[in-house]
């Protein structure tokens, strides 16, 4: 029997997607509270399923059981009668909000915790030794206007943390108003979220065919080597690279062609999912070419398959992939110091405008229009949570619909060639007398007119 529900007209099969709060049902003849408004303000969590509605209804009835419990309106009482800790700076508190919510987050992986304190660290440096007290909200639209050059899905993650970041100050008495709470409607606007900006890079087959070559290109052939394997294994698996430079080879079955992305190692757990990926032929060549050491031993189960010659993992590939890239369109790299690219150089590359990610992108979309892979299929293979993220990332409603067409009315006009020429060789057909005739069977039996 459920034990919470909601007040509104929506009826019981649309609470799940209606956004009305969430009430627990009555418990020891007096309290029924407001879940939504006591997990937000009290817990400082958002509810979206009836599962969570539920969790937060067990964790109020033990508070009432124990004598401690306190609605969201005597938790505002409270937090508004405690005295307000004057003169942190902004560095200050995002350091004990590091320490309150971001470090003992056991649902946000480490990745995500180091993305956090990243955009803490920019906004204590925006705001360097200022009060939290003495922020407004039109300090924080000028910092967002110092992030224009900020992709929209970064400045979103931006935008999440600033919210709790603020609430939390408040909540707990560091200062007496949340700007962004008390803000106005057209305010916020200023600091909304955007729709975050689809790639639609792809790679020709010229394009694909020059970097493959480029790869190979180094002065240390074996290097050259691993990493032509490397980017072929991008577009073969259709795995993101921090995927692939954590795949050792106790993940791969060459017996059965199936390899193991087991998405634990940081850099390598976007989404913290495992699956399993067939291999093709070509990247079963590929795995064999990196089967055995410089020595000539198998390499062993722990030994990284993209790893470096003798199995040591590798963190990353963007300075020999940009160099390769470069190469590919002709461009001889010019470095400076450790590593850095010249200006001129770095300006050719951003206007080349190709990633490592791209070939995971090329490669998904060259299945789907093969017409052998189906959304679900390719969504599987790539990891997605959903289709519809699938389907968004391949843009599967505007290229792919358009590739099909193109590959649709091809194939019918081939079909009615043949029909064609299948009419045309029977020996019983009608007078010519347009230019469908040859389309048009003979009714009337009688002698053959055109021979």
């Amino acid at each position: 029997m459920s034990t919470v529900n909601k007040r509104c007209d929506c009826g019981e099969g649309r609470w799940t997607k209606c956004t009305h709060p969430w009430y627990m049902k009555q418990f020891l003849q007096k309290y029924a509270p407001n879940l939504t408004r006591y997990a937000r303000e009290v817990l400082n969590r958002e509810i979206t399923t009836k599962t969570e509605a539920e969790d937060v209804a067990e964790a109020v009835r033990q508070s009432i059981r124990a004598g401690t419990y306190q609605s969201a309106k005597t938790f505002r009482q409270t937090i508004a009668a405690a005295p307000v800790i004057d003169g942190r700076t902004v560095g200050e508190l995002a350091a004990l909000y590091d320490a309150a919510r971001v470090a003992p987050d056991a649902n946000k992986r480490e990745n995500s915790k180091k993305n956090d304190r990243a955009h803490l660290a920019r906004l204590s440096r925006a705001f360097d030794g200022r009060p939290m007290e003495s922020i407004t909200i039109e300090d924080l639209i000028a910092f967002r206007g110092s992030c224009a050059e900020l992709a929209n899905s970064s400045w979103n993650k931006i935008r999440t943390l600033l919210g709790q970041f603020f609430r939390w100050a408040h909540d707990a008495g560091h200062i007496p108003i949340d700007p962004i709470a008390a803000a106005s409607a057209d305010a916020l606007k200023l600091l909304s979220r955007k729709k975050a900006r689809q790639r639609r890079r792809r790679i020709s087959d010229e394009e694909w065919s020059n970097l493959l070559e480029a790869a190979r290109e180094t002065r240390n052939e074996m290097a050259g080597v691993r990493l032509w394997a490397t980017l072929s294994g991008l577009y073969e698996t259709g795995a993101r690279i921090g995927e692939l430079l954590a795949l050792q080879w106790a993940d791969v079955n060459l017996d059965e062609r199936t390899l193991f992305i087991r998405a634990e190692e940081i850099g390598g757990a976007k989404t913290g999912e495992s699956r399993t990926i067939d291999i093709s032929e070509p990247l079963y060549d590929v795995l064999l070419t990196l089967r055995h050491d410089p020595a000539g031993q198998v390499q062993p189960r722990r030994a990284y398959v993209f790893g470096n010659p003798y199995g040591e993992r590798i963190k990353s590939i963007d300075k020999a992939f940009n160099t390769a890239v470069l190469r590919a369109h002709r461009i001889e790299p010019q470095w400076v110091g450790k590593g850095n690219l010249t200006e001129r150089t770095r300006a050719a590359l951003d206007k080349i405008d190709l990633n490592a990610h791209d070939i995971r992108h090329e490669a998904a979309c060259r299945w789907l229009e093969s017409g052998w892979f189906d959304l679900a299929q390719i969504s599987k293979r790539l990891g997605h949570t959903t289709i519809a993220q699938t389907a968004t990332y391949l843009h599967a409603a505007s290229g792919s619909i358009r590739q099909a067409q193109h590959g649709y009315d091809a194939e019918r006009k081939a079909a009615q060639q043949a029909q064609t020429r299948k009419i045309t060789n029977k020996r019983h057909t009608n007078r010519k007398i347009g230019p469908h005739a040859d389309l048009i069977p003979r009714l009337i039996k009688g002698r053959n007119t055109d021979s």
